[in-house]
């Protein structure tokens, strides 16, 4: 006999009737609910009608005015009603380049390219989106230029170009990230490679954007000047001549089209100033004179701090050639123009210049005076900006962030009460609907409900379960994709750099490289392969020595942070293995050696042959291994991490891979260590040309 109860027709179709009318009820809410909410949000992006009269005013006024201009623009701005995104992204954008320069708050900056980040989708949708998406990654990494942390500028500017590469079809986007990249190499002192990166922007530029346009050829001609400037820097006079002329060229076309007389005069003295510099270097000075001149009459109406360098110049250009009064008058003129619109930088040149003219004239007391004050000028200077580096930016502007954000909720303050209001009623129907299930559901019997529920349980644990299986991986697969694509680009670069001469230890380094990087394409594509549990490993003939010395010439940079030595003693040996996997392990060894060692040690590695067998072995002179975790460091757990000696995060899956890729590879992998001295991991492997592990 069954031990479900039978329900009634009657009571059956009573029950279905009134869930389905209260589902009905529910369906139609939501339904309102969402038509609601989408036309709510369906505001305007921009209105350019209002606001870009209003930006061209900012982006065109005179210098005199500018200020003026930029607060009628945010006066405008927080006058109107209902900005779209693509209105605070404009203004945004533009107070963004107003406070990078001239006004140099970084601070401010910050905050604005922030700002422009969170209106942006981490994917765009379409080119807007991701040419606003781009335009912000730069802006943030422009931030960190400008504050001196190369390596997050570096992260933002390659962030933007895959952007602008994968979504944006107008390829004038990606000149600017040439001079990215060639303004970090300037920060290096890379001065060659810089003025390839300027040279290859302008090609870009010719190739990809419009032509007989003023904003494309000025910069082009921004181009050859800084190639100019970097050829300067890296004492190579006549190439900066050169592309000099090169610049002037792009001036003679610039001066045919209208509406941009001031303009094209300034750069035309910016371009005779440097002109003027490379001709004192070659001790040209007759001719270098006037062209100073004429450039400091060209940019004192538009930027003042150039012209204020100028004059600096020209007092040591006299001090040079001997003409000590006319390098007093100059000297002069720059003290009332730095009274009168103070900078910091033109201000330590001036006191260095002091301190020459007054040595030149044999007053030594004065001399020594003036640089007393240079030095301790520059050293505060030097302080302050080391400060300013190191300094949480998050926080400084944490609260005009906050301000803005505060804004944006009040004016979606009624939405969301709204939102609130058809929550609760939302609420309501559905304990309405519990209560009527659970009236129905308790006239079964008692055993058939406890059946019922523990089905349900099952069911849905299992489904939980299965879904975050699947989950997990596809996580993992989309973290492999969007890893395989800045790794192959890497590659492809080292491809066609090994196609070129280079000194011999440059090609070594980028076949190195080159190398890593195929072997991280191989490991990414093992991760993307469908089944990877079924997937074993593939060996073939490995230099081991080989393996084993790139790989320590690849991590001697990380040891150099920590002024650490790698020493190699190895013997030349072969093996059957697989080649990603085994350069995992040395990888990870060598890596916990430089975390868990002293700054300024030395760490030993050796392979030696013992019969069919190769023995590696590293040693570091670090913290070594207590007692109570020798037991857990093979473990997943993660009990056994613990800092490096600089306070390196460590996560406790290392050496537990590592054990596991040893296993396949039916060798061994052990350690010793004595806490406070130093630990020596050993791998053993099989030797010679036996495939069959």
């Amino acid at each position: 006999m069954s031990s479900y109860r039978i329900i009634p027709p009657v009571c059956r179709n009573k029950c279905f009737f009134d869930i389905t009318c209260i589902s009905l009820i529910i369906l139609l809410t939501c339904c309102f609910f969402y038509i609601t909410g989408c036309s709510t949000h369906a505001r305007q992006d921009r209105h350019s009608e209002y606001f870009d009269p209003l930006l061209k005013l900012v982006d065109t006024v005179h210098i005199d005015k500018k200020s003026l201009a930029l607060a009628h623009l945010d006066s405008a701005f927080r006058a109107f009603p209902d900005p779209g995104k693509g209105d605070i992204f404009s203004f945004d954008s533009i107070m963004f380049e107003q406070a990078i320069f001239p006004q140099r708050d970084y601070i401010k900056a910050f905050s604005y390219a922030d700002s422009m980040l969170m209106i942006t989708k981490s994917v765009p949708d379409n080119e807007i989106d991701a040419q606003r998406l781009s335009w912000a990654l730069t802006a943030k990494g422009d931030c960190f230029r400008y504050v001196k942390k190369y390596e997050d500028a570096l992260q933002y500017f390659e962030l933007a170009q895959q952007i602008a590469l994968k979504y944006i079809k107008n390829k004038c986007f990606l000149p600017r990230y040439d001079r990215n990249m060639g303004i970090l190499m300037s920060r290096q002192g890379r001065y060659q490679s810089a003025a390839g990166f300027f040279l290859k922007e302008y090609d870009d530029l010719k190739k990809y954007c419009p032509a007989d346009n003023y904003a494309r050829l000025l910069n082009q001609e921004r181009c050859f000047m800084n190639a100019t400037t970097s050829y300067i820097q890296a004492g190579m006079y006549d190439s900066a001549w050169f592309y000099s002329l090169k610049a002037l060229d792009m001036i003679s076309i610039m001066e045919k089209l209208p509406d941009h007389p001031q303009s094209i005069r300034y750069v035309k003295g910016i371009i005779l100033r440097y002109q003027a510099e490379i001709l004192t270097a070659k001790k040209m000075f007759y001719q270098a004179e006037p062209l100073y001149k004429e450039g400091y009459e060209s940019s004192i109406a538009i930027d003042l701090p150039f012209a204020q360098g100028t004059l600096n110049i020209l007092s040591e250009f006299y001090l040079d050639t001997g003409k000590s009064d006319s390098a007093k008058k100059y000297l002069d003129a720059v003290k009332l123009s730095l009274d009168a619109a103070p900078s910091e930088t033109e201000y330590k040149g001036w006191l260095r210049r002091k301190a020459r003219y007054f040595a030149f004239n044999k007053r030594f007391d004065s001399a020594f005076s003036y640089q007393l004050l240079y030095d301790t000028f520059s050293d505060s200077i030097e302080t302050r900006d080391k400060n300013f580096a190191s300094r949480d930016i998050g926080k400084e502007y944490e609260n005009v962030e906050l301000k803005n954000l505060n804004e944006d909720l009040q004016k979606e303050g009624k939405l969301k009460n709204f939102y609130l209001l058809i929550s609760a009623i939302i609420i309501i129907m559905a304990a309405t609907i519990a209560s009527l299930i659970w009236y129905n559901l308790k006239r079964t019997k008692l055993l058939n409900m406890r059946v019922q529920e523990k089905n349900n349980e099952v069911e849905e644990a299992f489904a939980s379960l299965e879904q975050s299986h699947t989950e997990n991986t596809r996580l993992m697969r989309i973290v492999a994709h969007d890893l395989q694509s800045p790794i192959a680009a890497i590659r492809n670069i080292m491809f066609s750099l090994l196609k070129k001469e280079h000194l011999e230890a440059q090609h070594a380094t980028f076949v190195r490289i080159h190398e890593s990087c195929e072997d991280a394409i191989v490991l990414i594509k093992n991760l993307l392969n469908s089944q990877p549990e079924k997937q074993e490993s593939i060996l073939e003939p490995v230099n081991i020595s080989t393996l084993l010395e790139n790989c320590v010439y690849l991590l001697q940079s990380k040891a150099d942070e920590k002024n650490q030595q790698l020493e190699m003693d190895v013997e030349e040996a072969e093996g059957w293995v697989n080649r990603q996997k085994i350069w995992r392990v040395f990888s990870n060894l060598i890596n916990n050696a430089i975390k868990f060692s002293y700054p300024g040690t030395v760490i030993n590695i050796t392979l030696e042959k013992k019969g069919p067998k190769i023995l590696i072995s590293i040693r570091d002179h670090g913290i070594g291994i207590p007692e109570d975790l020798k037991d857990k460091i093979f473990n997943v757990s993660g009990k056994a991490t613990r800092h490096g000696t600089a306070g390196e995060q460590s996560y406790g899956l290392g050496l537990s891979i590592c054990e596991k890729i040893i296993a396949e590879h039916k060798g061994k992998l052990w350690f010793e260590s004595t806490e406070g001295e130093g630990s020596v991991f050993y791998v053993e492997l099989s030797s010679g040309n036996d495939p069959a592990l």
